[in-house]
């Protein structure tokens, strides 16, 4: 692929450097994992979305700082495989890739995995963010309380897509092409990479790996970076989006 413009080629990063750049954004939202329960955050449900918007911006700074290193910060330099693409092209790839996530994250029963998180969450209770960064309850709104309830839903779309968008800008626009040197083995290398990011979700490694390796295949296949971007922000809000139609009883819960 030749470099866009207004761009010098893109650089190839050492294991340290890869290393580095996935392990710090993970330990800081584990931090921020902690330090949210602690602070009492957490006791509303709705402010799930604090932490969600934390971690956006977050991986937006450290974007930034690391593409600086490399010279002037522009969105072309920190993330250069945005290959034009034919539009309708584009969107039948960013469905087909939401539904292949959505599919494998609700709908694909796997036992042996199911009971393999199950178990490691019962035997890691000590796991920092498990001690409070997720409710176990939904806020209890009034029956005629419309409003506030989408009003909630609505704030943590906002927030959950920021994260997702930023996380697949992060790990599939800026570190992937510099990955480039390893060819294809880089996809693997890169969605392994994400899903240890996760760090606050250690029980569903292997889930994470199974629904989110083709936003890497695609990016790498496509020189696109913006259909995983796109299939990222659609996998995680509709979650929030379904539990909205079926308090308005709309959808089957």
């Amino acid at each position: 692929m030749q470099p866009l413009p207004d761009q010098t080629p893109y650089p190839q990063y050492g294991w340290g450097k890869i290393l580095g750049v996935t392990f710090l954004p993970g330990v800081a939202m584990i931090l921020i994992g902690i330090i949210v329960p602690v602070f009492g955050f957490m006791h509303d449900a709705n402010l799930l979305g604090v932490y969600y918007l934390a971690e956006a911006v977050l991986l937006y700074y450290l974007l930034r700082y690391f593409t600086q290193k490399e010279g002037e910060f522009t969105w072309r330099r920190a993330l250069p495989w945005q290959q034009p693409m034919v539009r309708a092209t584009f969107w039948a790839l960013v469905i087909a890739v939401s539904l292949y996530a959505i599919f494998f994250r609700d709908y694909f029963a796997w036992p042996s995995l199911n009971s393999m998180a199950m178990s490691l969450m019962d035997k890691m209770p000590w796991w920092p963010p498990s001690s409070g960064l997720y409710p176990g309850r939904a806020p209890q709104y009034p029956a005629d309380d419309s409003t506030a309830l989408i009003i909630h839903y609505v704030w943590l779309m906002v927030a959950v897509g920021a994260a997702s968008a930023m996380q697949t800008i992060y790990f599939r626009g800026f570190l992937l092409p510099r990955m480039d040197r390893f060819g294809w083995w880089a996809v693997l290398y890169n969605s392994l990479l994400f899903v240890v990011f996760h760090l606050a979700s250690p029980f569903f490694w292997a889930h994470f790996l199974i629904f989110t390796i083709m936003w890497g295949v695609i990016t790498y296949a496509t020189r696109n970076v913006w259909i995983a971007v796109f299939s990222h922000v659609i996998f995680n809000t509709y979650g929030y989006l379904w539990l909205l139609l079926a308090n308005f009883g709309l959808v089957s819960p």
